[in-house]
C-alpha cells in the first residue's frame, strides 16, 4: 500500500511539473530561500487544540526551505525541519528528557497570484507532496520511528520589497504506512524568504 501511494504521488507531481511550462525570463525570479520557525501539533485533529498553544504546539527554529520557480503559477519546494519535544509534551506521551523529530519534505506549490486580482505584496498558494519523517520515539508519530507521509497545505507570502518577504503556511501530514491513522500531525511554518533572480 505504501509503495502504491508513493508511486501515485510521484506520478501526480511529475505530471503537474511537466504540464507547467518553464518560464525563466530575465525579470523573473528563479529561486527562493527561507529560514524560520517550525510548529507541530499531533493531538489528532481536535479543532480546539489548534488554539491551545501552551499544550498542543511545539516550536523549533530549525526550518530551512528552498523554492525552485517553474513559472508564475508553479514552484517545487523542498524543506527540512526539526522539532524537539520536551518532557511531558505531549501530555502522558513523552517521558524522556527530550525527543527529536525531523521532517524532510518535497512539495509542488500552486500560486494564486496569476489567477486572482491581488496586490504584489501578497501571494497565497496551496501545495501537496510528500515527507519522510524520523523520530527518536514511536510514541510521537504513532506509526513507528520512521515513516512516509503525504502532505496537503495552504500558505501565503507577504513581500516587503522585490527581494525580501515573510512566509506563513500550515499543512496536514497523513500516514502512508497505516490507514487507521488519518493524520500524523499538523505542521505550521513562519519565516523570512529571499528571492534570487
Amino acid at each position: 500500500m505504501k509503495k502504491q501511494l508513493m508511486m501515485f504521488w510521484a506520478i501526480v507531481l511529475s505530471s503537474l511539473a511537466s504540464q507547467a511550462q518553464f518560464d525563466h525570463s530575465d525579470d523573473m525570479e528563479k529561486w527562493r530561500l527561507g529560514v524560520g520557525f517550525s510548529f507541530v501539533n499531533n493531538t489528532g485533529g481536535v479543532l480546539n487544540d489548534y488554539f491551545r498553544f501552551d499544550k498542543s504546539w511545539y516550536t523549533s527554529v530549525k526550518s530551512i526551505n528552498a523554492d525552485y520557480i517553474i513559472n508564475k503559477s508553479f514552484s517545487l519546494n523542498g524543506m527540512f525541519s526539526q522539532n524537539t519535544y520536551k518532557a511531558g509534551k505531549p501530555e502522558t506521551v513523552n517521558t524522556k528528557p527530550e525527543i527529536k523529530m525531523t521532517s524532510i519534505d518535497l512539495n509542488l506549490r500552486y500560486s494564486f497570484k496569476k489567477l486572482l486580482p491581488l496586490d504584489d505584496w501578497i501571494e497565497p498558494y496551496v501545495y501537496a507532496g510528500g515527507a519522510y519523517i524520523m523520530a527518536d520515539s514511536s510514541t510521537i508519530i504513532k506509526t513507528g520511528k520512521n515513516l512516509f507521509a503525504t502532505t496537503i497545505g495552504v500558505g501565503t507570502y507577504f513581500w516587503f520589497n522585490d527581494r525580501i518577504g515573510m512566509n506563513l503556511q500550515v499543512c496536514d501530514k497523513f500516514s502512508l504506512g497505516n490507514p487507521n491513522i488519518k493524520s500524523v500531525f499538523k505542521q505550521a511554518n513562519a519565516g523570512i524568504v529571499i528571492r534570487f533572480y
